[in-house]
């Protein structure tokens, strides 16, 4: 009697696809650093703070071995030191003085800072220029081109758009103003 010989056949190999599978790894790979700078970014944002604006920072923090501290702290941002602590604000115990910054829960922006006066950038030019207008209108400058110059000086026109556009930024923050206190 014949023995049969089961053969067993392999199967065909599968090649794989190199651009698929690199494209999935660098989708991957893109993937984990958005998240991981997500991450660090929020662990570290800190607000945009201006000259003149108090800040109230709150911390808290409950461990075993240390004190409860909890509590506010108000600073105002300088141009000089950064934070300063107001010296009416409210004290807090020897052990609760240095706050770390992993303590801090939040931060609330008490009043905002102050804005500037308005001035027009160009207030010594325009002087200048308005004196120069004025021998032009007596004496007029010779002209170019056979074009009539008189009454009209060249630097002038740059002082005066330059103004304009000041008074157009000061009218938009006057608008956003008034929009914000409308609703």
């Amino acid at each position: 009697m014949r023995r049969k010989i089961w053969i067993k056949r392999r199967r065909n190999s599968v090649k794989l696809d190199w651009r698929k599978t690199m494209r999935m790894w660098t989708i991957n790979i893109i993937a984990v650093v958005v998240v991981a700078l997500l991450w660090v970014s929020l662990a570290h944002a800190q607000p945009e703070l201006k000259v003149g604006q108090e800040v109230a920072i709150h911390f808290g923090y409950d461990l075993s071995l240390t004190p409860i501290c909890y509590g506010r702290v108000v600073f105002v941002y300088t141009d000089e030191i950064g934070l300063a602590r107001l010296p009416n604000d409210n004290v807090l115990p020897n052990r609760c003085r240095t706050v770390r910054r992993e303590s801090v829960t939040g931060y609330r922006i008490l009043k905002p800072a102050p804005r500037p006066e308005f001035k027009l950038p160009n207030v010594v030019e325009y002087e200048k220029c308005q004196q120069q207008k004025k021998r032009d209108e007596k004496e007029p400058p010779p002209s170019k081109f056979g074009v009539d110059n008189s009454g009209f000086s060249f630097p002038c026109q740059k002082i005066y758009s330059d103004d304009f556009d000041a008074i157009a930024k000061e009218l938009r923050w006057l608008r956003e103003g008034i929009k914000g206190l409308k609703k």
